[in-house]
């Protein structure tokens, strides 16, 4: 590795200077030299795996915004869907959804033929099949 290349290096400068003055201690400043390196090689390798970490938290943020994303695109196009066939059934039927009542409340008005009627029922009292039926009788009354 480089590190390692790094300091067979230096450790051969001081061989070396070893070898051309046998009498002399190695250098102050190749041991300041080897020490130095030692030390940017290690915080190098501690930035590396610092950068790793970080690569690493990155990716599994774009892996939830990606999540989120499809999310909010399976919303919308329920959301869409919803809305069209709402529009569909008006259209249809006469009748407008009121949502203000919550879930459990079904509200709302039938407008055909010139003729307005409000319905309202509690799904705590009444079943899905009654609500239909119901909302059916008040159309086929209404000229449909």
């Amino acid at each position: 590795s480089s590190d390692e290349k790094a300091r067979s290096t230096i450790d051969e400068l001081i061989e070396e200077e070893k070898k051309c003055f046998p009498q002399a201690k190695t250098s102050e400043r190749l041991i300041l030299l080897r020490r130095d390196v030692v030390e940017s090689i290690a915080r190098k390798k501690a930035e590396i795996e610092a950068l790793k970490r970080e690569e690493k938290e990155k990716k599994a943020e774009i892996r939830q915004m990606e999540a989120n994303i499809d999310d909010m695109q399976k919303e919308t196009k329920e959301k869409s869907h919803h809305y069209y066939a709402a529009s569909f059934i008006k259209n249809i039927t006469g009748i407008e959804w009121d949502e203000s009542g919550g879930g459990d409340l079904v509200k709302g008005t039938i407008a055909l033929n010139g003729e307005i009627k409000q319905f309202q029922f509690d799904l705590k009292k009444h079943s899905a099949t009654f609500v239909i039926d119901c909302l059916w009788d008040m159309i086929e009354s209404m000229g449909y």
